[in-house]
């Protein structure tokens, strides 16, 4: 069986496409730009980012997902990371997401989509 995404252990509704990825890096408070442009940054870390789509969500499986990313608490996502170049668990936080409901209707309990950015906690 192939290798499913999951949050703390759980396995959750699967994206349509694949979790997008990114990464973003910080730097020291000391880094600066120049008058002749020249940047002068000291790289602190790297972390990688990605973002989760999925669409037609059951009402429980809204709640089980938002009950684990929700309110900025740290959780454990399996995933494939591409800079590593195999599936692994590490630990993420959830800044900002939303949801779609176009037409809710109380016997289906669906919603039309869910998205949101994952920000690794630990650097790469």
């Amino acid at each position: 069986m192939a290798e499913r995404i999951k949050i703390n252990g759980v396995e959750i509704k699967q994206p349509l496409k694949g979790l997008g990825y990114g990464f973003t890096t910080q730097y020291s408070s000391e880094s600066t730009r120049v008058q002749s442009g020249r940047d002068y940054s000291t790289p602190v870390a790297t972390v990688e980012t990605f973002s989760y789509s999925a669409r037609d969500i059951t009402a429980s499986e809204m709640s089980t997902i938002l009950q684990m990313v929700m309110k900025g608490q740290e959780f454990s996502l399996h995933y494939h990371s591409p800079y590593y170049g195999y599936w692994r668990d590490d630990i993420f936080k959830v800044k900002s997401g939303s949801l779609s409901v176009s037409d809710w209707n109380e016997n289906k309990e669906r919603y039309d989509s869910l998205s949101f950015t994952m920000e690794g906690v630990n650097p790469v």
